[in-house]
């Protein structure tokens, strides 16, 4: 049986689905000056470092690695929330934030000089979902390795030195 889960846990994820909200609600220029002046100085030095990538796919591969990132975070926010550890739980937290990358571009749809696309929910449903695999994968080997001894003993074998 699952433990009642504490509230404040919540906070962290709604705070990040918060800001997330507040960066979609910017209208297309101030968006575009947000991650425009990043871009640059990011930029330069791929130039610096001879890297052959022209600006307008380098600028895109940084927007939507933003998308990817802000929802590998929210899956990693909501699994805390949830204390997720089984696959049910972390199919759970995978759907959340399916949802929420959905009504965010929904609500893009909205803001002027935005557009809401299908792509960004599949490049945010990735990132949440490459997250949550990673904590699932972490969580099994902190579990095996934390089990370890105790199934030596069990099994009444003895380490060999």
């Amino acid at each position: 049986m699952k433990q009642q889960l504490h509230p404040f846990r919540s906070i962290p994820a709604l705070l990040w689905m918060g800001f997330i909200f507040y960066l979609s609600s910017q209208d297309g220029n101030t968006s575009g000056h947000l991650s425009g002046g990043l871009s640059e100085v990011l930029y330069s030095i791929l130039q610096w470092l001879r890297i052959p990538l022209s600006e307008e796919t380098f600028h895109f591969i940084l927007r939507k690695g933003a998308h990817f990132t802000a929802y590998l975070l929210l899956g990693l926010l909501f699994a805390f929330w949830q204390d997720a550890k089984t696959l049910k739980e972390y199919l759970l937290c995978l759907f959340y934030s399916f949802l929420y990358a959905l009504s965010d571009e929904l609500h893009q749809r909205f803001v002027p000089g935005r557009s809401g696309e299908l792509r960004d929910v599949l490049i945010d449903t990735s990132g949440a979902f490459t997250g949550l695999l990673f904590l699932s994968i972490v969580h099994r080997i902190r579990a095996f390795y934390s089990d370890a001894p105790q199934n030596k003993r069990k099994n009444g074998s003895q380490e060999v030195s």
